[in-house]
């Protein structure tokens, strides 16, 4: 992983824009993503999962090569490696969602979702009809799926 305390807002804007990008040019649905400074979180439906990956290797390995090279440090290892896992339900995928969109809090980078900027928070709070539930000082959000025009059987699929 790339060291935090050398992950400057400008790092982390521009790799959230080149991630987005990436998985954009897969023709891959991104759900919810967050940068941190020193590991990122993407919430992704693709039917590419294999060519994703090797993408994000590639990623990864454009942003050491510039980053090394601006920093005068070579054979350094920035976002190296990534994994997957299967969303097996519309609760799972909501907790996932809530994960990624919790994680600036969790570890203290912002005290509310909407105040870290290198996530798809505030887009998803501004995208959908959402309703807050505060439990144990933990924000969790609900989308009501009706506002968002997806039937039962896309919901089934996505």
């Amino acid at each position: 992983m790339y060291e935090w305390r050398q992950m400057s807002p400008d790092r982390m804007a521009m790799f959230e824009s080149d991630l987005c990008k990436v998985l954009g040019l897969l023709n891959t649905k991104i759900v919810a993503w967050c940068v941190l400074p020193n590991h990122w979180h993407a919430l992704i439906q693709t039917n590419v999962l294999k060519e994703t990956i090797k993408e994000l290797g590639k990623l990864h390995g454009r942003i050491s090569f510039r980053w090394n090279r601006e920093d005068s440090s070579r054979g350094r290892t920035c976002w190296h490696r990534c994994s997957d896992r299967r969303i097996r339900s519309d609760a799972h995928r909501f907790a996932a969602q809530n994960y990624i969109h919790h994680n600036p809090v969790k570890h203290g980078y912002a005290e509310r979702w909407e105040d870290w900027p290198f996530s798809s928070a505030m887009t998803i709070l501004k995208k959908w009809d959402v309703m807050w539930w505060r439990r144990s000082g933990r924000n969790i959000l609900f989308w009501r799926w009706a506002q968002d025009g997806m039937t039962e059987q896309d919901r089934q699929t996505s």
